[in-house]
């Protein structure tokens, strides 16, 4: 495998959701495409790339990047710690309801790629969020390695989505990692349609009291 920074998709159109609007950040083979993303401004929420993130806020990346994973113990966050390109970050106010879910859409469009996305969605107390992340196979074959590091305020709520649907000859290793807070809900559902290899890696640190967390999965094979 090694990393593919160039590729010749033009369009995402196949990959959307139909008939939602979202904040729509695009990853291809790992790198950010800001041609084919679509983010709108809301007052309390920022939803940028992680590389943008570390430029313009460094305050809030140090503050909950790292903290959640162990990469010291955990290979696969190791190796994503190394090697990770850039991912998406999303940080929510106090007491802020996200307008549009964030879709978090990563491609592969090229043969033997690897990457390894990494995620900060940081929700602060009284907030809500919704979040997609879809992995779809354009061309080729990959390995993606993704780490999300997801943090749930006091009376937050955070709705996730995994829509995986990769290629036969792709593999992905999917580590999450979740805390909540008092009084705070964390609903995860998984649906996953393909996929050569597909392994997903969750923890929830329950942090708190009246905590609430869901999680759902579907895992279906495609009719030829």
């Amino acid at each position: 495998y090694t990393q593919s920074p160039t590729y010749g998709l033009t369009s995402v159109e196949p990959y959307l959701i139909p008939g939602l609007p979202c904040n729509l950040l695009v990853f291809v083979n790992g790198f950010y495409s800001a041609g084919l993303s679509d983010i709108t401004q809301q007052k309390g929420v920022i939803v940028c790339p992680l590389a943008e993130a570390h430029r313009k806020y460094p305050d809030l990346l140090e503050r909950h990047l790292g903290v959640l994973v162990d990469h010291k113990t955990q290979f696969f966050t190791a190796l994503n710690t190394m090697f990770n390109t850039n991912g998406a970050f999303v940080h929510v106010a106090k007491n802020t309801k996200v307008e549009l879910p964030v879709h978090v859409l990563n491609i592969t469009d090229a043969n033997s790629a690897s990457f390894n996305p990494r995620n900060l969605f940081a929700v602060e107390q009284g907030s809500e969020l919704r979040v997609i992340s879809s992995s779809q196979t354009n061309s080729g074959a990959s390995f993606s390695n993704a780490v999300s590091e997801i943090v749930v305020g006091e009376n937050a709520r955070v709705e996730h989505y995994m829509l995986q649907d990769e290629g036969e000859s792709s593999s992905q290793v999917n580590t999450t990692e979740v805390q909540q807070t008092d009084n705070s809900v964390y609903t995860m559902s998984t649906f996953t349609f393909g996929g050569g290899l597909v392994r997903n890696n969750v923890s929830i640190k329950v942090d708190g009291k009246g905590c609430e967390t869901n999680l759902i999965c579907l895992s279906a094979q495609r009719c030829p």
